[in-house]
């Protein structure tokens, strides 16, 4: 009897393990923090970094573009036409004279990616497209996205830019 009482509680163990192992704890996220953090962190290249660092990507926040213009936090995203490349994207706007400017930076390792320049970057879509090499953190090419109807349309969003 008490073999079989053994048995039946190795069995009753066994069935919790694999039950609580199965169903993970709910992370507990409290949306008013979230809204808090996206509304008052006003990020720079030393926090875009450390974010970067603890996904599993070197530290390559571009240094050419002005801070106070990037909306929430950056992220991971997973490059558009290329299923399951994930790379870091940063987004900023900027409003002058009634204007929205936007502008998105997906940031391409120069180790994992080789990036042929746009042929056309004024080509007729939403968003104008150009590359952008960073003499301050060689070895990335950074993709810039941006509305407007010409391929500089971004100058409001360079660090010492009169504009911004």
């Amino acid at each position: 009897m008490a073999r079989i009482a053994g048995v039946a509680a190795c069995l009753l163990l066994l069935v919790w393990a694999g039950y609580s192992s199965f169903t993970p704890v709910k992370k507990e996220i409290q949306a008013d923090i979230v809204a808090q953090k996206v509304n008052l962190t006003r990020y720079q290249p030393e926090e875009v970094d450390t974010f970067l660092k603890r996904n599993g990507f070197q530290a390559c926040a571009p240094r050419f573009v002005d801070y106070r213009y990037m909306l929430g936090a950056p992220s991971i995203s997973e490059l558009p036409a290329y299923p399951g490349q994930k790379v870091p994207m940063l987004m900023f706007a900027y409003r002058d004279r009634g204007k929205q400017h936007l502008a998105f930076i997906l940031i391409l390792e120069d180790k994992r990616f080789k990036v042929d320049p746009p042929a056309h970057p004024s080509n007729g879509y939403d968003y104008q497209i150009c590359t952008h090499h960073d003499e301050k953190q060689p070895g990335f090419t950074y993709l810039i996205f941006h509305n407007g109807n010409n391929p500089d349309n971004w100058e409001w969003l360079k660090l010492g830019s009169d504009e911004g």
